[in-house]
């Protein structure tokens, strides 16, 4: 049995929920959260997913992770810190995106995150990983395939440093 997501109406509230391999099988929406990691420097974390994954595999995209039923988007986001990057730092809400690209169907609140700390990443997750600047992602999106959060990511990065 895989593991329980909330599944939501367009205005994101709880209707019930499913295992998630279902949810993605049949597009049923649900909800996310997205942390965007910036460094004193301006760069933001991304990472090159697994290409063994369902889905979005080997794209670049950001952390996230689906709400378990009865979960906030507060709560998620601070276990997505204490699994991804363990450890937690301020969370800043930076509004919610809706995804709906024929390999996700969820509404997903972004998040901004300020440090400078190292931490490595789960190789089942990610292939690779690297601190950008919001120019730097740019380029990479025009050779590569990236996630609508690694694009939304570099907006909101651009958006924080004033360019």
């Amino acid at each position: 049995m895989s593991e329980q997501i909330e599944l939501i109406s367009e205005d994101d509230v709880a209707i019930g929920q499913a295992e998630v391999e279902e949810v993605h099988q049949k597009q049923m929406l649900h909800h996310s959260v997205h942390i965007v990691m910036m460094t004193s420097e301006g760069r933001f974390f991304c990472a090159r997913k697994n290409p063994e994954k369902k889905r979005y595999g080997g794209w670049w995209t950001i952390p996230g992770m689906h709400l378990l039923p009865g979960d906030t988007y507060e709560t998620t986001a601070k276990r997505l810190l204490k699994t991804t990057f363990k450890f937690s730092c301020g969370l800043e809400e930076a509004g919610k995106i809706r995804v709906n690209d024929g390999q996700e169907n969820e509404i997903s609140m972004m998040y901004l995150c300020h440090s400078d700390k190292k931490f490595d990443i789960d190789p089942d997750q990610f292939e690779e990983s690297k601190f950008l600047k919001p120019a730097e992602a740019e380029t990479l999106a025009k050779t590569q395939k990236v996630t609508p959060y690694f694009s939304h990511a570099t907006r909101l990065a651009k958006k924080k440093l004033g360019i």
